[in-house]
């Protein structure tokens, strides 16, 4: 397994390659998640040519894997149908970007409820709008990663859809996630594992894997305490980190576990990847002992 971590927009040159110079020269981080900067009004034209700048210097010096998030505000089952294909369209140059910059995978949120909606009529029971409501969102996204993963098919990207923070997503728990990636059933659209984000909704990751058809081809690491989405360094929120690598171990998973949290600081990026090692190290003695963690 290898590690990688966010580079956000919106640094300066110096501070993303002092960075990257700091945690990726001894080989600890050998992966980045990077993001799309275009189409961000909170970015300028010399924010985003300094955010490529670093990225052409930084893959030129270490050749990370890279993978890639989206603008968040994308919403592939937004109900105006209008915007939906102008979101669509997005995600298109999104990936048509990743291409020309040797992206290997991108992180792909489903549709959301969170631009629906909802009925008030006393006849029509909240309970059912939503229940009918998730299925109409299921079925955009089904239709809208289908249409995406064609439209990159042979660049060798692969899409991994992302459980959600929410108990009405449709990624929320390994049943959903597993009829979605079912229901799409392309080769290049597979599931990511957002281990802060099942946590959150009261399934611990090891469960949440343990119960998906197929690995994930990726992780997102962070932590939390149960009670909000805080992308806590890992340690410092209440995950059982052992667990969750004993079962992980167990699944052969040779990919990427990307850190989702703060990551300004290249002190403590470098204690979270001793601390994860220390804790795969632990669970790989608990396999060989044969004992539970």
């Amino acid at each position: 397994m290898i590690k990688g971590f966010n580079l956000y927009c919106g640094k300066s040159f110096e501070d993303m390659v002092a960075l990257c110079n700091y945690t990726m020269g001894s080989d600890v981080f050998t992966a980045l998640e990077i993001n799309y900067p275009y189409e961000n009004p909170s970015l300028g034209n010399e924010q985003i040519e300094n955010y490529l700048k670093a990225l052409r210097e930084i893959t030129h010096m270490y050749h990370p894997c890279l993978t890639l998030h989206p603008p968040l505000d994308l919403d592939m089952a937004y109900p105006n149908r209008a915007i939906r294909r102008a979101m669509i369209d997005q995600y298109k140059r999104v990936l048509e970007f990743a291409g020309g910059i040797g992206v290997e995978l991108i992180a792909m949120h489903p549709g959301t409820m969170c631009q629906q909606g909802f009925s008030g009529h006393p006849e029509f029971p909240l309970r059912d709008y939503i229940a009918k409501k998730q299925e109409q969102i299921f079925a955009d996204t089904v239709e809208a990663m289908s249409e995406l993963a064609d439209f990159c098919n042979g660049s060798g990207i692969v899409l991994a859809v992302e459980n959600l923070i929410y108990d009405y997503d449709i990624t929320s728990n390994p049943q959903k996630m597993n009829r979605l990636i079912a229901a799409i059933n392309k080769p290049n659209v597979k599931s990511l594992l957002d281990i802060g984000h099942s946590y959150l909704l009261g399934t611990a990751p090891d469960i949440f894997l343990s119960e998906l058809l197929e690995c994930p081809v990726h992780f997102h690491i962070h932590d939390n305490n149960g009670s909000a989405d805080q992308h806590m360094y890992p340690g410092l929120g209440q995950i059982d980190f052992a667990a969750f690598f004993t079962t992980l171990l167990t699944q052969d998973y040779y990919g990427v576990l990307m850190l989702e949290t703060k990551n300004d600081n290249p002190e403590e990026l470098l204690a979270t990847a001793d601390y994860l090692d220390r804790k795969i190290a632990e669970a790989s003695i608990q396999i060989l002992n044969g004992s539970p963690v």
